[in-house]
């Protein structure tokens, strides 16, 4: 008897499907805008599984340049029939409703080639293919309802393909809405035969807390379909957010060898709060059959952290199941770019990589220099060696990246005038960026730096050192519990937009709350003349904004190597439409870049990068609350977030980077500023 534990696939593989040819299982999930596109993976056993290959890997394959977060390729569906496999997925694109739509992609090995996308005339998302004994092909999928009776209702179509020319054919017919009245997102279909009855598997609940399955079965293929009474047959929402799984749902059956049935599903593990930055993660469930109905985690009702398999042989986890430590080396194949192929800016040397310098940042949906790796771990080391002889206003580094608008980085950038060679921590969060820390580095231009990211629970500590020096702190992130969101939006598709807010009092009330509760307070009102109770505020202000209470949830994040040339690319030509995706890891919850480097001069960077999912060292001591994030940063930072009229003009007043000798002047503006009702 061999166990499988849950996680099966840890860190951003969402929406996941499964198929059997023979002795051997495969399984796909959702990508989004990363690149490669779809990874395929293979076990023997439902255990230990290994990634194979992607589905979309070459240039031209299908196209995702100036796809932002959230959009890109979401929630395949993998089968196998006479020999080919079979893809349906869909791609979307959310700033531009004309673009993507539903495809099909065979091949006829899982690990590719596979074909360029077929397009089918099919509106909605999350399509599904179901091979009929009759020999007749099946397409169904989510769209929203054509005469909703409440909102964000959807509908569950089905439709014949003709295998031959891969178009659908016949009458449509709508089956599905839901389990419940009134529930949301009846989505990710999926059809099967058992014993000569139509079977149709759905998630409703939108892809976050109230996530569910639910089935329905019929005599026919078109239906009617007659929902289960005991619907939803799994969901975790009812034990609440304190749970160590949240959000399952996403389910796809597949039959061992042996007669037994099993089931792949999405869910979120949180963490240090209501926060899940590792991203809908890939889980294994039994399923019995009971009364002609399927029963989902028998006995226990819940998704289970070790599941016994029995016919499985000694586990041997793969290295996308998050067992591995050491380097990543470039023929690794965890490793994911942004919209375009690693050829256009990457070559292979060793165990590193040599970096083409280029003009796209990580704040445009374009095809920056970007080498990532999926976040799997609640506690990892992750390092980068970098070697580049930099010039002004070009940088490399590590970062960790949730979104366009979302991520931090840590980065070496080049000598700029009097400054010589620093690294930079910059934390980039509704769009807005802030310098976290600055370090100055001693040595020659080429010399070697090493940058780590360490992240323990929702801790995140960016640090550095030159060539062989222990690193020090740079800055040190508190996702889930300070001002700064590391990993802070929603990576669910198809919800609605989340609040990256923090509760926290205004800042008129604060800053008279502050002085009232520090040396020299008198009855607490806010004066222009300050002084040295200004000061006192200033030092305890993080204290009080570090209890804040986050109003909204991260998602996966990929911890990334990049480079780029900062000041050529105007990212605010460009605006784009914000959903909910895996990228991530993303997750959110996965994705591709444009040809050509877009940069006249030419520049390599010399890095390795890797990851430690188990850090033998100790943990570098926590800095104290007023080092990690200053005071006056504090201020300026806590005016971005707060619910008051015209928080633009508060902003535009204060610089990011500022020092702690100005917090005192700053802190006094800012009190002017907010008594006189931020005119």
């Amino acid at each position: 008897m061999t166990v499988a534990r849950n996680p099966l696939l840890p860190g951003c593989y969402p929406d996941p499907t499964i198929c059997r040819v023979g002795e051997d299982y495969y399984l796909a999930c959702s990508t989004f805008e990363y690149f490669p596109g779809l990874p395929v993976f293979h076990s023997r056993d439902l255990v230990s599984w290994g990634q194979i290959g992607h589905v979309v890997d070459r240039p031209g394959q299908l196209d995702l340049d100036g796809i932002a977060s959230s959009g890109g390729l979401y929630a395949p569906t993998l089968r196998h029939h006479d020999g080919v496999f079979w893809l349906v997925c869909t791609l979307v694109d959310q700033g531009d409703d004309a673009r993507g739509g539903n495809c099909l992609m065979t091949a006829t090995d899982p690990a590719g080639p596979w074909s360029d996308p077929v397009w089918l005339d099919a509106g909605g998302i999350d399509p599904s293919i179901f091979f009929d004994d009759d020999g007749r092909v099946w397409m169904h999928g989510t769209r929203s309802a054509r005469e909703p009776a409440w909102h964000d209702q959807t509908e569950v179509w089905v439709r014949e393909l003709d295998p031959e020319t891969r178009q659908l054919v016949g009458p449509e017919h709508v089956i599905w809405n839901g389990a419940l009245k009134d529930v949301v997102w009846a989505e990710g279909p999926h059809l099967y035969k058992v014993d000569g009855t139509y079977y149709l598997l759905s998630a409703e609940g939108g892809t976050e807390f109230h996530h569910a399955v639910s089935v329905a079965r019929a005599d026919s293929v078109t239906g009617p379909y007659v929902g289960n009474k005991g619907n939803p047959i799994l969901t975790h929402r009812h034990l609440g957010r304190g749970s160590d799984v949240i959000g399952v749902g996403h389910a796809d059956l597949v039959q061992a060898a042996d007669g037994s049935w099993w089931a792949v599903l999405l869910g979120m593990r949180p963490y240090g709060g209501y926060h899940y930055n590792l991203g809908r993660e890939t889980f294994l469930v039994p399923v019995a059959w009971e009364d002609g109905w399927p029963v989902i985690a028998p006995g226990v009702g819940r998704v289970p952290a070790e599941v016994e398999v029995p016919f499985a042989g000694p586990a041997r986890p793969g290295v996308a199941q998050g067992g591995a430590s050491g380097i990543v080396r470039p023929d690794d194949l965890r490793w994911t770019l942004l919209r375009r192929s690693a050829a256009e800016f990457a070559s292979a040397r060793g165990d590193g990589w040599d970096l083409t310098m280029r003009p796209t940042t990580l704040s445009e949906p374009g095809a920056p220099a970007f080498l990532g790796v999926r976040q799997q771990h609640k506690e990892v080391d992750v390092r980068a060696t970098v070697r580049a002889a930099l010039a002004a206003g070009e940088d490399v580094g590590l970062a960790v990246r949730q979104s366009e608008n979302d991520h931090v980085r840590v980065f070496v950038t080049g000598a700029d005038g009097e400054k010589g060679r620093r690294v930079v921590a910059v934390h980039r969060q509704g769009g807005v960026e802030t310098t976290l820390g600055e370090l100055s580095l001693a040595g020659g231009a080429q010399e070697r730096v090493t940058l780590t990211v360490s992240a323990r629970g929702q801790d995140y500590s960016l640090l550095a050192g030159a060539a062989d020096d222990e690193p020090v702190s740079v800055a040190s992130i508190v996702t889930g519990h300070d001002l700064q969101e590391c990993l802070s939006t929603c990576n669910d598709a198809e919800q609605s937009p989340c609040t990256k807010m923090y509760r926290v009092p205004s800042e008129e009330a604060l800053i008279a709350r502050l002085l009232h509760d520090t040396p020299g307070g008198t009855d607490g009102t806010v004066t222009p003349d300050l002084g040295q109770r200004a000061e006192a505020a200033v030092a305890a202000l993080p204290g009080h904004l570090h209890g804040a209470r986050p109003s909204a949830v991260p998602s996966a994040g990929h911890v990334c190597f990049a480079t780029r040339r900062r000041g050529m690319a105007d990212a605010s030509a460009r605006r784009y439409r914000e959903r909910h995706v895996d990228c991530g890891a993303g997750a959110r919850g996965s994705r591709a870049v444009r040809a050509g480097t877009g940069d006249p001069v030419v520049r390599r960077v010399r890095g390795r990068m890797a990851g430690r999912a188990r850090p033998q060292a100790p943990h570098p001591p926590a800095l104290p609350t007023a080092a990690r994030l200053t005071p006056a940063a504090c201020v300026c930072r806590a005016a971005t977030r707060r619910r008051h009229p015209r928080p633009s003009a508060v902003v535009a007043r204060w610089s990011r980077r500022a020092t702690p000798d100005d917090a005192c002047a700053r802190l006094r503006a800012l009190a002017d500023h907010l008594h006189d009702g931020g005119r």
